[in-house]
Parts: structure tokens; sequence; C-alpha cells
């Protein structure tokens, strides 16, 4: 009696698991159970930091990403027009581009809280990204299966140096796994794979929050006369001002605190990243 016949549907879906096991195992290892319906989700701004990602996820032929940034309601006036870029690109390279929406815009956050986030108190960044990126996390991988991505890198920024590839747990997003595939690249690495794709290379930071709590003086001098006076009016609204007077001469309002810088030129001794913003949320990516 001749052997019964394998079911087409049966033997495709065993070429399937082989390859998306192998294809692990050549990226990184790791428990290859977990890694048979992986997705991968890159979690960024479109940015320099995640454009390079996104290039660097389509060179390796990475399956199902996700590229997922989030609408603060605060973001650069020109800033729209990145993010379109950026999602034509991701569906270009056959990802699927998401867009989140917090509950509360960054200007309701602010007024909710009674008053703006600071250097110390960075309180947006958690309730602005984390929290709809875990809710959104938690319909599509209940599991906690799913590999996040993120553009970190060691020579981005000084408290970055010690970055790893992996965190194995991570207690920001629910216990899952992250990885950082461009912790060793520096710059000229990063600019390389920015090229290979049609968006510009950018010469600042993301600006999905503009401007932001962690503004150094550099970012103050490219502030579009709109971001201006959306600060100016929130600042009227909440009578206090965005950004400590102490650090910027006694500055009220951002219109005195760029009239300051003007008169009173500073470097940038440290980056926003430095200050905190791009760890662990991806802001500034």
């Amino acid at each position: 009696m001749p052997p019964k016949a394998q079911n087409p549907s049966v033997i495709m879906a065993g070429c399937l698991v082989a390859h998306k096991t192998l294809l692990y195992f050549a990226i990184g290892g790791g428990s290859w159970q977990s890694l048979l319906m992986t997705q991968h989700i890159i979690f960024g701004n479109y940015g320099n930091e995640t454009v390079g990602l996104m290039r660097w996820a389509y060179e390796q032929k990475l399956a199902e990403v996700y590229v997922v940034s989030v609408d603060t309601g605060w973001q650069a006036k020109d800033w729209q027009a990145r993010v379109l870029q950026g999602e034509d690109l991701a569906r270009e390279y056959g990802f699927t581009p998401i867009r989140l929406q917090p509950k509360l815009s960054f200007a309701k956050l602010v007024e909710q809280q009674g008053n703006f986030p600071s250097t110390q108190y960075q309180w947006c960044a958690g309730f602005l990204k984390a929290l709809p990126f875990i809710d959104w996390l938690d319909e599509i991988d209940p599991q906690g299966q799913a590999l996040l991505m993120l553009a970190n890198r060691r020579t981005l920024a000084q408290g970055q140096a010690a970055l790893e590839e992996y965190i194995e747990e991570s207690e920001h997003f629910g216990e899952r796994r992250i990885w950082h595939p461009l912790f060793q690249h520096g710059q000229a690495e990063l600019k390389a794979l920015v090229a290979q794709t049609s968006l510009d290379y950018l010469s600042h930071r993301s600006l999905e929050c503009d401007p932001c709590v962690n503004n150094v003086p550099t970012d103050f001098k490219r502030l579009a006369r709109a971001d201006i006076n959306k600060t100016s009016k929130l600042e009227g609204a909440m009578k206090q001002p965005m950004f400590s007077p102490l650090a910027y001469g006694d500055g009220n309002n951002i219109e005195q605190v760029i009239q300051w810088l003007e008169k009173n030129p500073q470097s940038d001794t440290l980056t926003p990243i430095d200050m905190g913003c791009g760890s662990p949320f991806a802001c500034g990516l």
C-alpha cells in the first residue's frame, strides 16, 4: 500500500517554522520555542535612530515587524511630515506602522497635573508613551512573547555607555524582552544605515515632543515660531514657566528664555538622552 500523501499545508507550515527558527539563531539566539511566532516591535519616533534601526531590520529580513510611534499632541510644527515619511518607509519594507494616541495630549496632561514636567520629575513619558504602548502590547501580545526593539546606542549618550544588547525581562514593558540591535553602532554606522533610506539624516533628535523639558541650548535655537507660541499659550494658561528660571537667567517664560540665550550663548554640556530623555520609552529616538 503506497504511503499516504502529506497535506501540502502541513509541509508549508513546517517550512515556515524551520525558516523562523533558523532566522532567529542567525540574529542572536535564545530560546527557540519563544521565537517560532515572534513579533518584532520597533518602538520609536522616526528620528535618525529609529530610521536606522528600521533599515537594519530590513537588511536582516526580520519577519512580522511593527513600527510603533505615539502622537503626543506636542510635536514640532513640521514633524508630522517626518512621521508620514517614516510610516511610508515601514510599508515599503513590509513592516506594519502603528500610531498610538494617549488618552490625554501633553497640554491636557499639564492642566490635569497642575504643573509642567521638569528635568527632576519627568512624568510626561510615562503618561504619553508608556501607558498607550503597554495597553497596545497587552492587546496584541497578551502572553508577553514579543521581542521589543529599541534604537538606543552606547555612543548616543554618556549614560548609555554600558548599554547591553538585551534586557531579558524589562520592568517597564511587562517583563518582555528588549533588544538593542544597534547598541555598538557609532555615528558613522548609523548615518550609513539612514543614507540607504529615502529619509534625510537629521541634525537633531526626533521632535515628537517639542519643546521638551530636557531641551538643551541648541534646541531653543531651532524652535519654530509656532512651537514657541503654543508653549507661551500653555504657560499663560498655567500661570507658570515650562523651564526653570534658575537655569535661564530668571526667564519667566519661553520668550524670555530664548532672549536670554541669545544674549548669553551656552554650549550643550549634556544631551537630552543624558538628562533622562529616551530611556526607556524611546523619547528623542
